[in-house]
């Protein structure tokens, strides 16, 4: 961004901010809860994965209509429109991380329970024998293993995911997919995490 945009915004910001108390405050990119990314320059959308992975609120700066963002800020940037944007994140609660999304079609079907086993019945009582044989045991009933969560690569497959999509496991760094566009940005490297 030049910088003659970015002394303008400052200022914009300044005056929309006195309108709302002086509550806000301007941060670098780390120590920021709310992040504004130019979505015009060429670095915009990995920036905007960036900001995503790392759990940022994020605002795309952009003169474009369309964008993944939380927030859109327009350009040219005016107080109003910095004012505006302050309002509404004011009054709309906190992004939640979305859950892991479930994909129906690729989950297996739940299995059917195992037929209940049929009484056997009982043998007549055999001739008095010097050594009689032991009856062989019952083989064990093998039950069905329950359903596996769908993988990593469920999720890759085309139309499996409607958009980008933050995935929060367990025990494991944010990870952002983009199937569509063939993207994802992890905080950490992917590699170590392997089985």
């Amino acid at each position: 961004m030049p910088r003659d945009e970015q002394a303008g915004i400052e200022a914009a910001f300044k005056q929309a901010n006195a309108q709302h108390g002086n509550r806000w405050s301007l941060a670098n990119e780390n120590e920021a809860a709310v992040v504004v990314v130019d979505m015009d320059s060429m670095y915009g959308q990995m920036s905007l994965m960036k900001a995503l992975s790392n759990g940022k609120v994020v605002v795309a700066l952009t003169a474009g209509g369309r964008v993944d963002a939380d927030y859109q800020l327009a350009r040219p940037v005016t107080a109003e429109g910095i004012a505006a944007l302050l309002s509404q994140i004011e009054t709309q609660a906190p992004a939640t991380p979305a859950p892991a999304p479930v994909v129906e079609d690729l989950a297996p079907a739940a299995p059917e329970p195992a037929p209940a086993a049929e009484p056997v019945a009982a043998a007549p009582e055999p001739a008095p024998a010097p050594t009689p044989e032991p009856e062989p045991e019952p083989q064990p009933v093998v039950s069905a293993a329950p359903p596996a969560d769908p993988r990593l690569a469920d999720y890759l497959r085309p139309g499996a995911l409607p958009g980008p999509v933050k995935l929060q496991l367990p025990d494991a760094p944010l990870l952002v997919l983009d199937p569509g566009k063939q993207v994802y940005l992890g905080g950490a490297a992917l590699k170590p995490l392997l089985p």
